[in-house]
């Protein structure tokens, strides 16, 4: 999902048939980096999809050295037929795919084949996507959080009536296929999305809390991603550093930088926690770091979560060491939208399950790597209270109203 900003009333928006993408362009040469911006904007964001690719295109110069590639789904009355794909050039872009109306971003299928053709297509040293549209992390689609506020979740994308799960794009984005994933999308630094790609990039670049609607700043951005001597630290601090010079509300901001190939020794030390902790603390989650604005909080710090076990000191510091290889940078403001303070950033954040967890949420939760890595009834059971009982949950259809892009 992302921040969408209305005067002082914020309200949380949560941003398929088999196609082949039939990709007609000859091969390009071979050039030293290839981005595709995957934007599923067939909903409220669309205006703010557009506004992100004109600055691209602005700021925008040929180059022998790499691409650009859009992927636009976009509703009938936008300014680019849709859906879109081309690829970014001066002085007009180059269309890669004619419009075709069946075509359907947030069919699994049809996004598999697009991403695998635009690579064919455009053979490249280096590949990044970033992954543009509404999120809730892990969260379970159409999903109703709060029922008198109509704040609903999808795990990503939202086209119409359509999403695509966190499985689907573990299905989708084959194994080591991208140097950096970036999410311009709300929620995806939490360990269980992050854990569950963990194969598809070297590098992962996500926000814990939400994302305005504006996204990330892509004038900045697009300098930054053909700038040899950049990195996804550089990138993520252009963010960064875009969000904390504002004022007033749009001064929100949390990125992250996750070095995927050290989840294997957070694996190893958790697994370590697990055994021993198990079945005997008792946490109270109003201590704990949040990221979101809900009554009943989902998304907790995960570091300061981890600090409630009263575990020794050397293995605090173990588990310390590790994050420090795993995340490595993260950046925040010191609030997000003037509701959340944020004192503790881990850039990580985590779901704290307890007795009182529903059962669709649980079940859903299951399904996840992380889960059954722990696979441990002590991560059920430690919470003292985590929701209200009389919480209602039911799905839902339709988006949200909040001030917020992803």
């Amino acid at each position: 999902m992302k921040y969408i900003l209305y005067s002082f009333f914020f309200l949380l928006l949560l941003s398929c048939s088999k196609t082949e993408s039939n990709i007609g362009v000859p091969s390009a040469p071979h050039k030293k980096h290839t981005v595709i911006i995957y934007a599923i904007a067939d909903n409220n964001l669309y205006n703010y999809a557009e506004k992100n690719i004109q600055a691209i295109e602005k700021c925008w110069y040929n180059s022998f050295n790499w691409n650009f590639v859009v992927v636009l789904d976009a509703p009938d009355y936008a300014i680019r037929k849709r859906p879109s794909v081309f690829k970014i050039e001066k002085p007009n872009n180059i269309e890669i795919l004619p419009n075709n109306p069946n075509f359907d971003t947030t069919d699994k299928f049809t996004m598999k084949n697009i991403i695998s053709d635009i690579k064919k297509q455009y053979p490249s040293d280096k590949y990044t996507l970033i992954l543009w549209s509404h999120a809730t992390a892990w969260l379970p689609n159409n999903y109703e959080l709060e029922q008198n506020r109509n704040i609903s979740t999808k795990s990503f994308g939202k086209n119409k009536e359509k999403e695509l799960s966190i499985f689907d794009l573990e299905e989708i984005i084959p194994d080591n296929s991208f140097e950096t994933i970036i999410f311009d999308a709300c929620f995806m630094s939490s360990v269980e999305v992050l854990y569950q790609l963990r194969n598809k990039s070297k590098y992962t670049i996500a926000s814990t809390a939400e994302i305005l609607q504006t996204g990330f700043p892509y004038k900045e951005l697009t300098l930054q991603l053909f700038d040899e001597s950049k990195s996804p630290i550089d990138w993520a601090k252009s963010y960064f550093d875009y969000y904390n010079s504002q004022k007033g509300i749009y001064k929100s901001a949390t990125i992250s930088v996750i070095h995927n190939q050290y989840f294997k020794e957070l694996e190893t030390i958790m697994k370590k926690i697990s055994i021993k902790e198990k079945n005997h603390i008792i946490i109270n989650t109003q201590n704990i770091q949040k990221y979101d604005r809900l009554r009943e909080s989902i998304f907790y710090d995960f570091y300061n979560y981890i600090e409630q076990f009263n575990l020794d000191n050397s293995k605090l510091n173990e588990l310390k060491s590790i994050l420090d290889k795993l995340v490595i940078y993260k950046a925040n403001t010191e609030t997000f939208a003037k509701k959340i303070i944020i004192n503790k950033h881990s850039g990580l954040s985590t779901y704290i399950l307890s007795d009182r967890t529903p059962k669709i949420l649980l079940d859903e939760y299951k399904k996840y790597s992380w889960y059954n890595l722990l696979n441990t009834k002590w991560y059920l059971s430690i919470c003292e209270k985590r929701f209200n009982p009389y919480f209602l949950f039911s799905i839902l259809k339709g988006g949200i109203k909040y001030n917020m892009k992803k």
